[in-house]
């Protein structure tokens, strides 16, 4: 392959800018001055001869430079084709090992995971646990606490309904008790009507001790419900904040970025500004730069001329 070289331009540039430093001070004094005319339009003829010869040597250096990509492009191609066959394969190889790896942690976390399911009442296969990563397992957990949960809700609600059930036919019963006792009564002597409506005093005191304990499980289920639910909500506000304190410290840093680029930005079109001017370190003494916080002007000196006194 052809191995560009600018320095195929011919004349170099140190001996243009010393041709153009010997051209720049040269002068017609007047219509009459007919040697400094010729010296001008020698020196014009042979800067437009110089300027030909660069422009064809630059669209010669253009094309090599097109040929040398279109090469280099073919061979990038055939040299990724050598490698790129590997990368994969060693790809494969570590993807393999990977999964390999995944699944010995799975397998670590087996009994842990078998204790948690255990705890809400489900029950699954070891291959089925271990085919769930962190995250499928996470969900297929919370999804089953959450009904292992609804249905212990639902069985404490069954059992003050039977409870209350219960109650009722006790009640029942012991109305139709007390009728029977009160028919009684009429035909037992006084001392027994006593002892009747003793036993009565004392069953109803052990209703209203069951309508107590009743009750006292009624609340302390709802309690136990409340508090489920008050733990949720707050799991979800953590991680609702958490999730907003990310977007907000990832939207400041894409910001922070967006300004160094516009800055860097900024920085290279003012650099290329005032190189596309002929502003450099060895020049920048005959330049002035006017900078009003919007506009950047640029002057530069032209020439300077001694008055002789």
């Amino acid at each position: 392959m052809e191995t560009l070289n600018i320095e195929k331009f011919n004349p170099s540039k140190a001996e243009l800018q010393k041709v153009a430093d010997e051209y720049s001070n040269l002068t017609i004094d007047g219509m009459n001055d007919m040697t400094g005319y010729l010296v001008v339009d020698n020196a014009r003829k042979d800067l437009k001869q110089k300027r030909i010869q660069i422009t064809k040597t630059g669209k010669a250096l253009r094309k090599d430079a097109r040929d040398f990509a279109s090469g280099v492009i073919k061979l990038e191609k055939d040299l990724i084709g050598i490698i790129e066959p590997l990368e994969l394969s060693l790809r494969e190889k570590q993807e393999k090992i990977n999964s390999e790896k995944e699944m010995i942690k799975r397998k670590e976390l087996l009994p842990e995971r078998k204790g948690e399911l255990a705890r809400i009442e489900v029950e699954l296969s070891d291959d089925e646990i271990l085919k769930m990563d962190d995250n499928e397992f996470k969900s297929y957990y919370n999804e089953k606490k959450e009904e292992f949960i609804e249905s212990k809700r639902l069985a404490s609600e069954q059992k003050i309904e039977d409870e209350k059930k219960k109650l009722a036919d006790e009640k029942a019963k012991f109305e139709e008790d007390k009728r029977v006792a009160e028919a009684t009564k009429v035909a037992e002597k006084e001392a027994q009507d006593t002892a009747v409506k003793d036993a009565e005093v004392v069953r109803l005191r052990a209703i209203q001790d069951k309508d107590d304990a009743i009750e006292k499980e009624k609340q302390k289920a709802q309690k136990e419900k409340d508090d489920l639910v008050a733990k949720h909500k707050k799991e979800d506000d953590d991680r609702i904040a958490k999730e907003k304190e990310d977007k907000r410290i990832a939207d400041e840093k894409l910001a922070d970025e967006k300004r160094e680029k516009e800055e860097f930005e900024k920085k290279k079109q003012y650099q290329k500004f005032l190189k596309d001017n002929g502003y450099t370190e060895a020049t920048k003494k005959d330049f002035y730069i006017s900078n009003d916080g919007t506009l950047v002007t640029l002057y530069k000196k032209v020439n300077q001329f001694k008055i002789i006194k």
